[in-house]
């Protein structure tokens, strides 16, 4: 039996030749194919990228829709997203990271990491009310809105500098982490 096995693989391996035999996909790798073209099995359909990676090895990558509608330009597996605000979770993670590290303390001010900062209120907002959006900064060259700490007031300058800080204390840029 075992050789009838072989016999049947060597034979389908010849007759669809080796570069259609590497084109065969996986099963799962059919079904999720299935789910991102089922166009007419929902409202709006998937409209996006799929990647699924395992190392450094891309073990599925395929697209389905439109990157822009106005312009009707469809996805690539290279298009590029912008991820706005989910930005800030990682942010935060990798400043959490950077405390677990000993590089960080979350209580300092942000002078202590970005010493190139000239603005007073750099000597008195601290790491953790950037994160928490409590830092009152609403302008680089401004005085503080409120006195840091006291008011919530979400903040996309405050991650900006908490990207800055990462890089300051890694000694990487943002985007390398």
């Amino acid at each position: 039996m075992k050789h009838i096995q072989t016999l049947l693989l060597a034979v389908l391996f010849g007759c669809l030749g080796q570069s259609s035999f590497a084109q065969l996909k996986p099963i799962w790798q059919l079904k999720i194919d299935s789910l991102i073209k089922s166009e007419g099995k929902s409202p709006t359909g998937f409209n996006g990228v799929v990647l699924i990676a395992h190392k450094d090895a891309i073990l599925y990558a395929n697209t389905n829709g439109m990157a822009n509608f106005e312009q009707q330009t469809k996805f690539t597996k290279t298009t590029q997203f912008v991820i706005g605000s989910l930005s800030k979770q990682i942010t935060a993670v990798l400043i959490l990271q950077e405390v677990d590290k000993q590089r960080l303390k979350l209580d300092a001010p942000i002078k202590t990491y970005l010493p190139e900062l000239t603005q007073p209120w750099a000597k008195v907002v601290t790491t953790h009310q950037l994160l928490n959006h409590t830092s009152g900064i609403v302008a680089l060259d401004t005085a503080l809105a409120t006195p840091a700490g006291t008011t919530f007031a979400y903040s996309g300058l405050g991650y900006a500098l908490l990207g800055r800080i990462i890089a300051s204390v890694s000694g990487k840029s943002y985007a390398s982490q």
